[in-house]
């Protein structure tokens, strides 16, 4: 039988950047929820979950567990393949990415690709923007991400690409992600499953949180499209969700690009919201896109808890936050935890709250202190 391992550390493994297991086992969990209903897993896991935990997930949810074993030669890579190397190292790349968006119009016309300072310097002394950020094209999570301005030092930006690229990557490879640092309205994701000939396609959006560093922090569901829309509309104006209709189109055609390229099974595409330097809102469909599972597969495995029309909301706490709500969380008949939270050895741990409109889901945050 088939042994699954959640290697989270996935580009990691890629593009062999440094990782440590310590941060991807509070998020390990997610594999109990999107595989809880497939009787005869088996998980490799060096994480050691307690009974007490299986057995409130086993109870509040009533998944199939699956077998966990701590020890294991052979097993297949869950979260990203690690198959065929170089087409996986093609298809996750920030370069792939950008070219593509800067070709098809998908990315602002600010995006540029730079190989050392001298083009920073140049691009942003041509730029309306006073703020910028520099990404590195094979970093995750929010590493690899560095601000700058028309003050920063040519010192300082041609430190960064000695810095932070691999050291054994090719010269051509050698490029950073330069754009103005816009004043984001929301990220959103969009995680495409299809088959070959793309007759099957099933087109699914979430509300993405991140920090001003990129790093993922939660998101938000909604138990079908036209609830989602209508909560766009109610948070963030009727100009973002009838722009997201809109780009529907571009993210299908998104899709198609990859698949000539080699993609298959899945994507997950992350874009968002913006003002550009008019003031008018713009939509970025292609900030990057993952060839893999992503945190977005795990929030639209919860809708199945969401009742009609609800909204559900997977949020990531520091150990200070959560001390704060933990008992409050306990006491709570509609927020679930996702990590055990009687593991203080977490890097921190993360809940899922489920309301059945934007009123309800307000309320309940404010009665956690969230």
């Amino acid at each position: 039988m088939k042994i699954d391992r959640v290697n989270l550390g996935y580009e990691s493994e890629l593009f062999h950047l440094k990782y440590q297991e310590k941060f991807g086992f509070p998020f390990e969990a997610v594999y109990f929820f999107i595989e809880g209903k497939h009787h005869e897993k088996i998980l490799y896991s060096k994480y050691p979950y307690s009974s007490k935990y299986l057995n409130r997930l086993q109870s509040t949810f009533g998944f199939t567990l699956p077998k966990i074993v701590n020890q294991c030669e052979k097993y297949s890579n869950w979260w990203g393949d690690l198959l065929d190397i170089k087409l996986e190292r093609t298809l996750n790349s920030k370069i792939t990415s950008t070219k593509i968006g800067i070709e098809n119009g998908w990315a602002p016309k600010e995006t540029h690709l730079v190989k050392n300072a001298s083009e920073v310097t140049n691009a942003i002394n041509q730029s309306p923007w006073d703020n910028f950020i520099l990404r590195s094209p094979y970093a995750f999570s929010g590493r690899g991400h560095f601000f700058i301005s028309k003050k920063t030092s040519c010192e300082s930006i041609q430190n960064l690409f000695f810095n932070s690229l691999p050291k054994a990557l090719k010269k051509e490879d050698k490029l950073l992600i330069l754009t103005p640092l816009y004043q984001r309205i929301l990220d959103i994701g969009v995680y495409i499953e299809f088959d070959d000939s793309l007759k099957k396609v099933k087109t699914l959006i979430h509300q993405g949180y991140y920090d001003q560093k990129g790093q993922f922090k939660g998101g938000l569901v909604a138990k079908d499209h036209s609830s989602f829309q209508d909560y766009l509309t109610a948070t963030y104006g009727i100009s973002v969700s009838k722009l997201l209709e809109q780009n529907l189109e571009v993210f299908y055609h998104i899709l198609k690009t990859y698949t000539s390229i080699g993609a298959k099974n899945r994507i997950g595409i992350d874009a968002f919201f913006y003002y550009d330097s008019t003031g008018k809102i713009q939509l970025y469909p292609l900030v990057e896109l993952n060839y893999r599972k992503t945190m977005g597969l795990f929030l639209h495995s919860m809708k199945q808890f969401l009742p009609q029309k609800g909204l559900g909301e997977f949020s990531v706490h520091s150990k200070d936050q959560f001390n704060h709500i933990k008992n409050s969380v306990k006491k709570s008949p509609y927020t679930h935890f996702i990590t055990d939270y009687d593991d203080s050895t977490l890097l921190f741990q993360s809940t899922f709250l489920i309301a059945k409109d934007q009123r309800e889901l307000r309320n309940e945050k404010l009665d956690l202190g969230i």
